[in-house]
């Protein structure tokens, strides 16, 4: 583990993400966008953030940035499969 230490304001996340996914959904059903589309289309967007955000930051950084970013989507992968 580094030294730095990454942490989020939990009520702006929330904000940003319900702004987000109200756009996005509102977008796809509008649309009739397939759902494998608007998966391949958030996970692009979400590389797209994710590279511009480290562009920034520095080696220590980027490996914090790391381990959160897999630590959360590792969580919610074992949840989705663990709750089927």
């Amino acid at each position: 583990m580094t030294g730095v230490e990454v942490s989020a304001d939990k009520i702006e996340v929330f904000d940003v993400m319900e702004h987000l996914k109200k756009s996005f959904l509102e977008y796809v059903t509008e649309n009739n966008i397939k759902p494998i589309n608007g998966f391949m289309a958030a996970h692009n967007f979400h590389k797209l953030v994710v590279m511009n955000l480290a562009i920034e930051m520095n080696k220590e950084e980027k490996i914090a940035f790391y381990n959160m970013a897999k630590d959360t989507w590792d969580k919610a992968l074992t949840k989705l499969i663990l709750e089927e």
